[in-house]
């Protein structure tokens, strides 16, 4: 932490000091950011996180968004689970830290109306990038337009085949790819998963799968069959193979239930079956 000059009796913190105590929470988490470091942008500064316990080579499982003007606040972006994970400059570090300091930041934050205006501004700028952030994934999904191997090792290990829909990355990495669709939209993708051979799984950076997101395997408009919901595609393309039931998978137990109204609408009435299982495969 840099030393600060003090106004009478606490001490006064800019933006080095927040993007410093934003660091030491990170790292704190087992996060530490990639090569690029932080992109700035004003008061917005973004980039991309290396998860020290589980990302190899490099490679990046997660993104850190810091607003240092006041009220300054943070968010993590998990890739693999698409949760967020949230931190107040005020509340998780000057509360219980620095009483004085914390007194004199909240006296001088900004009125509720004025903070009201500049969440919304965050949050249009938060929109206007993910929209990118789609964009790039319907990219994505065109441009791998490869049938996946039948000796992938992902697909070998959980005993199941590459579905309709299911894409492969053809490159060194090896990447099985599933489209992510916000019903009742089944055209165009919002995200996609790639699962490595290894079983590691991401979402494309940036996109929000979590929000009510699902890969049909099978046809939701047959009504003839049942539909059950579960999390991982193993489980949908085990369940499927072996009932020939439509499966929608829902990703994480998170999403099942955010999924399951446009899941009921779209399919009509269909008897839904609902997977009772604990982690997403």
């Amino acid at each position: 932490m840099n030393n600060n000059t003090t106004n009478g009796t606490f001490k006064e913190y800019n933006e080095d000091d927040i993007l410093s105590a934003f660091c030491d929470w990170l790292l704190d988490l087992n996060y530490q950011l990639d090569r690029k470091g932080w992109k700035h942008d004003g008061d917005r500064h973004t980039a991309r996180l290396i998860n020290k316990a589980h990302d190899k080579g490099g490679a990046s499982s997660a993104s850190a968004t810091l607003y240092t003007d006041k009220p300054a606040n943070g968010v993590i972006h998990d890739y693999r689970t698409d949760c967020n994970t949230q931190w107040s400059f005020y509340k998780d570090f000057l509360e219980g830290k620095d009483t004085s300091a914390a007194a004199a930041y909240f006296a001088s934050l900004p009125s509720k109306e004025e903070q009201e205006q500049k969440k919304a501004e965050r949050e249009a700028k938060d929109k206007a990038d993910e929209k990118t952030a789609i964009e790039a994934a319907q990219s994505f999904y065109k441009l791998h337009n490869f049938t996946p191997p039948t000796d992938h090792a992902y697909l070998k290990r959980k005993k199941v085949s590459a579905l309709e829909g299911v894409r492969y990355s053809g490159d060194n990495e090896k990447l099985l790819i599933i489209p992510v669709f916000k019903l009742p939209d089944m055209e165009h993708v919002v995200s996609c998963q790639r699962i490595y051979p290894d079983g590691d799984k991401r979402f494309i950076a940036g996109t929000h799968p979590n929000s009510g997101g699902v890969f049909f395997i099978g046809d939701p408009a047959d009504s003839a069959r049942p539909v059950a919901l579960c999390e991982g595609y193993a489980t949908g393309a085990t369940v499927h193979q072996l009932t020939g039931y439509t499966v929608a998978v829902c990703f994480n137990s998170g999403n099942l239930p955010k999924a399951a109204a446009p899941i009921r609408k779209t399919c009509g009435q269909h008897q839904i079956e609902q997977d009772r299982g604990t982690a997403g495969a």
